[in-house]
């Protein structure tokens, strides 16, 4: 027994959060992930596996994708997320997001998420430095990245990636069939 309730089997009810979606609004799946930056499953399903979910569902509107965090994986991927954050505040989440995801390094590597650090990629990115550091020192958005937390436990979620189509939840990294079954499911019931 691993001491974690079991997995929900109906569609769960799941919000998609506050950050910037991608896709049409009236989009009928909703898909929402559930994330840690530094979470090595949560990188290969970026790159083998979301990008393909962006080009044939989110980009032909089948699809609207929401971002979630779940940052577990201890201080530095709260600093982390709280960067996404800060991005987002000036309207680079998915900039920073993709960024984060594309340059990940090992679990082991906690320097590579300190705050200092974290504040020269958003100059990379051109964002305004300042507001950032700002931004990420004051750790003004340490509420919302609990928040998502919290809420994606109460979801059943407890490892990363996860993901909810309409509800539905699919864990761990999933290859892109996988995920393209669950959506053409969820789109023959509308």
């Amino acid at each position: 027994d691993s001491g974690q309730p079991p997995a929900p089997t109906g569609p769960v009810n799941v919000a998609v959060g506050h950050l910037p979606l991608k896709g049409k609004a009236d989009a009928p799946v909703t898909l929402i992930e559930f994330a840690d930056f530094r979470c090595p499953f949560c990188e290969r399903f970026y790159t083998a596996t979301e990008k393909q979910i962006m080009k044939n569902y989110v980009d032909t509107g089948k699809v609207k994708y929401a971002f979630r965090h779940f940052a577990f994986l201890g201080t530095q991927s709260n600093w982390a997320h709280e960067a996404s954050e800060c991005a987002n505040d000036q309207g680079k989440f998915w900039q920073y997001h993709d960024w984060l995801f594309q340059h990940q390094a090992p679990e082991s590597d906690l320097a590579y998420y300190a705050k200092d650090k974290l504040i020269g990629y958003a100059k990379g990115l051109g964002l305004d430095q300042k507001k950032f550091a700002d931004c990420l020192n004051s750790g003004k958005h340490a509420p919302e990245v609990q928040k998502d937390l919290t809420e994606g436990g109460t979801a059943g979620v407890n490892g990363t990636p996860t993901l909810f189509v309409n509800g539905i939840a699919l864990v761990g990294a999933q290859p892109y069939e996988a995920v393209k079954a669950a959506i053409e499911q969820a789109l023959a019931k509308k």
